[in-house]
């Protein structure tokens, strides 16, 4: 039997489950880069992520060199400093990841078919 204390610390905790949104824009990252999960309902994106939010991850991923002041702006009205910062650290981390998967999905490709 759960303690009440326990069941308070679970639910303080589902109120700072930031999973899903990290997860969507994890997705969200990967299929601009051309990786798609075919388990994945690509309609929560856009449930949840803004039209704006998800126009600076795709600059951020795609176009870095081309921010300016406005994209920033955009996001500092929903955003401070350290979650915009945040942002572009995890839009970063997984574009790492997947240009690595790819890299490794190629190789053992390669590898297989030396024979």
């Amino acid at each position: 039997m759960e303690c009440r204390d326990d069941r308070e610390k679970e639910m303080d905790d589902s109120k700072l489950n930031t999973f899903p949104i990290r997860y969507a824009v994890s997705c969200y990252i990967e299929k601009i880069l051309g990786y798609i999960h075919e388990d994945y309902n690509y309609s929560n994106v856009n449930k949840l992520l803004e039209v704006n939010y998800k126009k600076f991850i795709k600059n951020v991923s795609c176009h870095p060199n081309k921010l300016n002041k406005s994209h920033f702006k955009i996001m500092n009205i929903a955003f401070n400093k350290e979650e915009i910062m945040h942002i572009i650290l995890l839009v970063a981390m997984i574009k790492s990841r997947t240009q690595l998967t790819y890299l490794a999905s190629s190789i053992y490709e390669l590898i297989k078919n030396i024979d």
